[in-house]
């Protein structure tokens, strides 16, 4: 696993000549043969360029969760399961997407691994070192682009589901879902602690997409828990920076303080 060498990997898109910062294959959109991460715009790119190829991919499912046990922020992000819909019975293939401090990412070729042993309290997972120590399973901030790739995983693997869109009964383009991540991501580019963080996009995208496309919607027992941030400050959120949040949370009986020995939870299967 590891982080995607960009310039490695770049090919030129012969419609404006720009580089496409991804693999060559078509289908490294959807799958590959390890786990890659790479910046949303540069899959977005590769997707319209191989657009035709990708027509017989869909999502099926949208998935939000969040990253309880192995992130010091309770990090939010979303999971998106792909068939091919030519091929029904094959294994169905997904793709992350989140919001990280320098960039909106894609990750593609995630495979379950085993996580380190799940601690209730978040102050536990501090000292036992899942934020930061790499001698008890977590990761340092100088360390490789492989050991930052694995811990991606881990947080993936150990991730609880909040809630998820199903679109089994007419499946989403894997062209709309890019339209509304692009969108999503250029609405308000840069990326704020207090404002436009990893919280702000799942939301974002996870609720358009359930306004304008038809699907189901199935909560969790953590749902309660969505945009909550793990620590002594309120949820860091700018209420008003869109329509759908504003309306969400002027609409809803949505709690937004938490403790710094909030509980943690025994991650949930559901999804994986």
């Amino acid at each position: 696993m590891a982080l995607l060498p960009m310039a490695v990997l770049s090919l030129e898109n012969p419609e404006n000549n720009a580089p496409l910062l991804w693999p060559r294959e078509p289908y490294s959109c959807v799958f590959y043969d390890e786990m890659i991460t790479g910046p949303l715009a540069d899959w977005s790119n590769a997707v319209s360029h191989h657009e035709d190829r990708l027509s017989d991919w869909a999502v099926t499912k949208l998935e939000h969760r969040k990253n309880f046990h192995f992130s010091a922020v309770q990090h939010e992000f979303l999971k998106c399961t792909v068939n091919q819909i030519s091929s029904p019975s094959q294994e169905p293939k997904h793709i992350f997407i989140e919001r990280m401090a320098d960039k909106d990412e894609v990750t593609v070729g995630w495979k379950w691994i085993q996580h380190p042993r799940l601690a209730k309290w978040w102050i536990q997972r501090l000292m036992r070192g899942y934020f930061s120590d790499t001698t008890r399973g977590g990761v340092s901030v100088l360390a490789s682009s492989s050991a930052l790739a694995r811990w991606k995983a881990i947080g993936y693997s150990g991730s609880d589901f909040l809630c998820h869109l199903d679109f089994t009964q007419q499946m989403l383009p894997l062209s709309k879902l890019r339209r509304v991540l692009v969108d999503s991501s250029n609405s308000v580019p840069k990326y704020s602690v207090t404002d436009s963080n990893c919280f702000w996009f799942a939301f974002t995208v996870y609720e358009t997409l359930k306004k304008e496309y038809p699907c189901s919607e199935l909560r969790g027992g953590y749902y309660k828990h969505r945009g909550k941030f793990a620590g002594l400050s309120i949820l860091p959120f700018n209420l008003f920076s869109t329509h759908t949040v504003r309306h969400y949370f002027l609409t809803s009986t949505y709690t937004n303080i938490v403790t710094l020995g909030y509980k943690g939870y025994r991650t949930g299967q559901e999804g994986y």
